[in-house]
Order: C-alpha cells, then structure tokens, then sequence
C-alpha cells in the first residue's frame, strides 16, 4: 500500500484525487459545475461501472498538509467543498471514509478554476472551509462576507500564471 504524507511544500503534498473540469480557460461559464450531482457521475463512472461507485471501500486517512482534491477548470461553490458535502450525492455505501477533520489538511487545490464564495467566511476559524482550501491562477466571487479580527489577515488575493488573466469579482 503506497502512502502519502503532507508536506509545506506544495510539489510534496498528497492528493487524494484530480479532478479535471473541461472549458476554456479563463471562460468561468465554460467551466464544469462541482457539486453533488457532478461529483456522484463523475465518482461512479471513474470508481465504479457506472451506476454505482466503489469508493465507500476506500478510507482516506488525511494527514496534515495533504489535500483531498486538486481540481483544475471547475465552478465550485463554497458550501460545497465538504468532503461531506461533496459526496452527498452517492449513496452511504458509496461514499469514501474520509478521516482527519481538524487535522490541517487541505479539502481543495483550485487551479484555473472558480470559487464562489456563498457562505459567510471567518479568517479566525482554522476550520472555515475557506481557509481550508489552497487557490491558484483561479478567480473568486464574493457574495457573502468575509470576516476576520487579526492583523495581517488577506481576504482575497490573486495572482495569475496564464493569459488571459482570471479575475477576482468583489460584490
């Protein structure tokens, strides 16, 4: 059994799973839609033979500085970027048994994709789901409110590795 540990750096780090979206990049509408529905499709027919997924026989022991996902060219709304959240559109016995909550991993590695952010975020939590995540070359909408007490606290920031650029929607 081959095991990957977390790491700092990023070219070190495991990842469960690479999910690539399809579009044109820097296109957000072109993207593919993450969500249950999507996550459940694409979760049967690459685990399992179509209709039903054999990913409820994997346990995902997740350590810290690893990551769960590393997507590139999705759509994904914040309130779905849960492991529970994500995979609650299979069937219990379908579903992976993902462990290690609290323990610094990392649920998403967007990459030339598109975060919406519909819930509200708290940059104190350690445990928001926005600061669970790791965003690249992607762009994010804001259409909730982002919050945080600390000094030196960045809410959003984004710097790109492509043409044409992504940008980041403030609303």
């Amino acid at each position: 059994m081959q095991q990957y540990k977390g790491s700092t750096d990023t070219l070190k780090r495991g990842t469960a799973f690479y999910y690539t979206g399809g579009g044109t990049l820097g296109t957000i509408s072109s993207y593919t839609q993450l969500n249950p529905t999507t996550m459940a499709s694409w979760a049967r027919n690459r685990f399992g033979n179509g209709t039903t997924s054999t990913l409820g026989n994997l346990n995902l022991t997740m350590n810290q500085d690893s990551r769960l996902f590393l997507t590139e060219q999705v759509d994904v709304a914040l309130s779905n970027t849960s492991a529970t959240s994500l995979f609650s559109g299979l069937s219990s016995t379908e579903r992976p048994n993902v462990t290690g909550a609290g323990s610094g991993y990392r649920t998403f590695m967007l990459y030339h994709s598109h975060l919406n952010v519909d819930n509200a975020v708290n940059l104190d939590n350690t445990n928001d789901p926005y600061n669970l995540m790791e965003i690249s070359s992607s762009s994010i909408t804001n259409n909730s409110t982002i919050t945080g007490t600390q000094a030196g606290q960045i809410a959003l920031a984004q710097a790109n590795d492509t043409t044409p650029k992504i940008s980041c929607n403030i609303n």
